[in-house]
């Protein structure tokens, strides 16, 4: 779901597609919860209720309730964020992580419910990380915890392989692949709107025997201004690679921006450093469009890696 170090696939696999957006409409419906009863744990009856309306749901309207849900999630943060003199200077500014950190001490940006930090990562080896704080009791599981920065090179741009393979090789891995094929390049990020909270590029890999704490997900600014307010689009830390032709029109018809946020998948202490499931491409072993896995790399979960990226999972 994160990186992208494969040859390009069209519509790799769209079961796993509807597994993560199950899960992420499961623990969004958690994030409802705590907001409606102040209480980021549910308990047992309630986890029940949201299966059931979950399961309720068809694929296409779980997909809905997810970006809705997140909609109104990033909403919220980009309205504190609008509302601050300190982050208004910015402007179109370009991203800095000292800048962004910097911004957290400034007393009005503590209006967010959190803040994100970059520092030596409880990881041995693995450099920075990133830690979520600021808050009193627990962050619950779907809440909207960082942003994935960068160029969004669209699907029709990427359909040609000189242009692909351009973008490669991602040593530091920095791409980003959406299930629609759009990737995200984070290491054009100081040439994107600034976001205090865009730092889900440097979110580490949670490797085999940690549970991850976050996932991604791919989430599309609505271009209907009643759902996302256009003086809140400074502060999308995504910018499109190239203008937009008759095609990509057409594939962002209800979108001003593809982009990719972080969701807790489960609650947050104060203090918590964020991990993910890279799920890397299990079958890339060095071939022309890729450097292959790291060495340093291990997978959480084969089979999902394997289904995500449209393997075999069958011995």
């Amino acid at each position: 779901m994160r990186k992208f170090l494969s040859p390009f696939v069209e519509n790799p696999s769209g079961t796993q597609e509807k597994v993560d957006i199950y899960r992420a409409a499961l623990v969004l419906k958690c994030y409802e919860s705590w907001k409606s009863t102040g209480k980021p744990i549910p308990v047992e009856d309630e986890v029940e209720m949201f299966y059931k309306e979950v399961n309720g749901l068809s694929g296409d309207k779980q997909k809905d309730y997810v970006q809705d849900s997140i909609n109104n999630q990033v909403v919220q943060l980009f309205s504190i964020l609008h509302n601050q003199e300190e982050i208004k200077k910015f402007g179109k500014k370009y991203f800095d992580v000292e800048e962004v950190g910097h911004c957290h001490s400034n007393e009005s940006l503590k209006k967010l419910p959190f803040s994100l930090t970059c520092k030596q990562s409880t990881i041995p080896n693995a450099g920075q990380g990133v830690f979520i704080s600021g808050f009193d009791n627990l962050i619950a599981s779907g809440t909207v915890v960082s942003l994935y920065p960068g160029i969004v090179h669209l699907k029709e741009n990427i359909r040609d392989s000189t242009y692909f393979r351009s973008l490669l090789p991602d040593d530091n891995l920095m791409l980003m692949a959406r299930y629609d094929c759009a990737l995200i390049d984070a290491r054009a990020a100081n040439k994107v709107p600034v976001n205090p909270i865009a730092l889900a590029h440097l979110v580490n890999h949670c490797g085999k025997d940690r549970r991850p704490n976050v996932m991604a997900v791919s989430f599309d600014y609505p271009s209907v201004t009643d759902l996302f307010p256009s003086h809140l689009q400074r502060f999308i830390p995504n910018q499109y690679a190239q203008p937009l032709s008759l095609l990509g029109k057409l594939e962002t018809a209800f979108c001003c921006m593809k982009g990719s946020v972080l969701i807790s998948c489960q609650p947050l202490e104060e203090g918590d450093e964020l991990f993910m499931d890279y799920r890397l491409n299990p079958t890339s072993h060095g071939d022309v469009n890729s450097t292959g896995l790291p060495a340093w790399y291990e997978p959480y979960d084969v089979d999902e890696a394997l289904m995500r990226w449209g393997g075999n999972t069958e011995q």
